[in-house]
């Protein structure tokens, strides 16, 4: 006689048992006394507490069965990370997630596959961020990370509707685009970070600009990570002006006693720079990636000035070294 297909046994098993199985699945593994001597026991732990985590997070994507049992513990709801083009873009486990999780605090993270290509137009992108944020924005008090990739920055201002005049308490914010087929400014005019403790904020250069010309709470002195990520307009008369994010920067300052800097993958608009006696004081570290235009001798220069910076002579050393090389080649370019 052949055995019975485990498959139908586990699909015949009541909601409350098979809940009882899901909890014991997605239990961290015990670590053994022995193992806890171990170098590595402190990463044998974290990586138990991960599999654990990841395991709860994957069971509302098994079938609809399992999504309705998955449904009835808030502990399975903590972290909503997809792809938006990927199989796990599930519009019943994005809807589920935001009223299971309850009254939790809840992390987000939607993006385009790592490295894929794009295979979604504009529109389709919209739509399902469209579908998305009417879901999240009753619950947008409950995130405590919110990390948003989108293929295209107009899909980036659609999601901006949605933020603006919240009250947010992140730990993270990432609002980045890998395309910048739209150069409109963001539709924000107010944003609570006050209760943040924002560690890193990841922004597309531009719309870090926008930000800075919005009215935005930012938290109160707190030591943070700034990431101006790619933003390359399709028309070089579209690039960003040097002059607006020096303003921008300056305005960041504000308050704070100390921050990180690094810009990467950012089109400048050449006839636009800013005010020759502009300082960054409080910049503590700086890195600069692919940047064209006339920015980086301008960013140089103002850093220079940097408070925190005149204490790592080391710094200052390679700062001028790279101040004096960006100059040099400039004066090149322009006898040629």
């Amino acid at each position: 006689m052949s055995a019975p297909d485990s498959r139908f046994l586990v699909m015949d098993l009541p909601p409350e048992v098979l809940l009882m199985v899901f909890n014991y699945a997605s239990q961290p593994r015990e670590i053994e006394e022995g193992e806890l001597e171990n170098e590595a026991s402190e990463a044998m732990v974290y990586h138990a507490q991960h599999v654990a985590e990841t395991t709860a997070s994957t069971l509302p994507f098994v079938c609809r069965r399992w999504l309705d049992v998955a449904a009835m513990e808030p502990a399975y709801w903590k972290n909503l990370d997809i792809n938006i083009d990927g199989p796990s873009f599930i519009p019943t486990v994005i809807e589920t997630f935001f009223i299971a999780s309850r009254d939790s605090p809840i992390a987000v993270t939607i993006a385009p596959p790592l490295g894929s290509l794009c295979s979604l137009t504009a529109s389709q992108e919209h739509a399902r961020w469209q579908f998305i944020m009417n879901h999240m924005s009753p619950h947008l008090g409950r995130l405590t990370r919110l990390c948003i990739t989108t293929y295209y920055r107009s899909t980036t201002v659609l999601i901006s509707r949605f933020l603006d005049g919240a009250t947010l308490c992140l730990d993270e914010l990432k609002l980045t685009s890998r395309r910048t087929d739209d150069t409109s400014p963001l539709q924000i005019t107010s944003l609570n970070l006050a209760s943040s403790r924002l560690n890193e904020l990841y922004v597309d250069a531009g719309s870090f600009v926008d930000l800075m010309d919005a009215n935005i709470q930012w938290p109160s002195d707190e030591p943070s990570e700034l990431n101006l990520k790619r933003y390359r307009p399709t028309s070089p008369a579209l690039a960003l002006s040097p002059a607006r994010l020096m303003a921008a920067l300056q305005k960041f300052e504000q308050g704070r006693s100390w921050y990180q800097l690094a810009i990467d993958d950012v089109q400048f608009d050449p006839h636009d720079p800013p005010p020759d006696d502009i300082a960054l004081r409080e910049v503590s570290h700086i890195e600069l990636v692919d940047l064209d235009g006339p920015f980086m001798p301008m960013i140089c220069e103002a850093a220079r000035r940097s408070s925190r910076l005149d204490s790592n002579m080391e710094t200052m050393s390679i700062l001028e070294q790279l101040l004096s090389r960006v100059v040099d080649i400039s004066s090149l370019g322009a006898g040629i």
